[in-house]
């Protein structure tokens, strides 16, 4: 008699052993994604930035750009990465596991300095001048040589699949710029950046 009722817990333990296992873990290919709910917001001209939580609606951090005290600072933020502009065109990026500047360049653009961000590629635009530099995302050390295109240049954008868009009204035309693999051609035949 009690090796049935041994044998019986046994299978119980078992049967809820290989349960727990299968509800438990969920399908082996879902993944959860953890995302950013939350936003940096510049100042007009303190030189600081502030992340606001998108639950709260409260400020849950802040990062103060040294040297940039009395200029405005424009964020532009891509998922977790924010990159700082002031009205002098130095680019700054923040990291935000220690919710500091990470790393601050000079491109020596001037407030027409637009960084524009992707997942994996990032780059200066000079909208005055019509120059396109790719950075490095992390340490913001230029990549390559810079691309010219007439000016001035409207407001670029990264889509999902790390091609830059930039728009060029003197032509009429949106020339992609890719960071890797053979170069692109617009409507307009206007050249786009190769890889380096």
């Amino acid at each position: 008699m009690n090796w049935l009722v041994g044998s019986v817990g046994v299978a119980a333990v078992a049967v809820v052993a290989i349960v727990s296992v299968v509800v438990g873990t969920g399908s082996a290919f879902l993944h959860p994604r953890l995302s950013n709910v939350g936003a940096w917001l510049g100042s007009e001209a303190a030189g600081i930035v502030v992340h606001v939580n998108g639950l709260s609606g409260r400020p849950d951090g802040r990062v103060t750009l040294r040297g940039a005290a009395g200029h405005s600072v424009r964020v532009v933020q891509h998922g977790l990465s924010a990159y700082l502009v002031d009205d002098t065109g130095r680019v700054s990026r923040i990291d935000p596991s220690q919710l500091d500047v990470a790393d601050t360049r000079d491109y020596h653009i001037g407030a027409s300095a637009q960084p524009v961000a992707g997942a994996n590629v990032a780059y200066v635009v000079d909208a005055e001048r019509g120059v396109i530099q790719r950075i490095d995302p992390t340490t913001l050390a230029t990549i390559g040589t810079p691309l010219s295109l007439p000016a001035p240049l409207g407001q670029a954008g990264v889509d999902g699949t790390d091609l830059l868009w930039v728009p060029v009204p003197a032509t009429g035309a949106v020339v992609p710029v890719r960071a890797g693999g053979a170069a692109l051609r617009s409507p307009s035949g206007l050249p786009a950046i190769p890889s380096p």
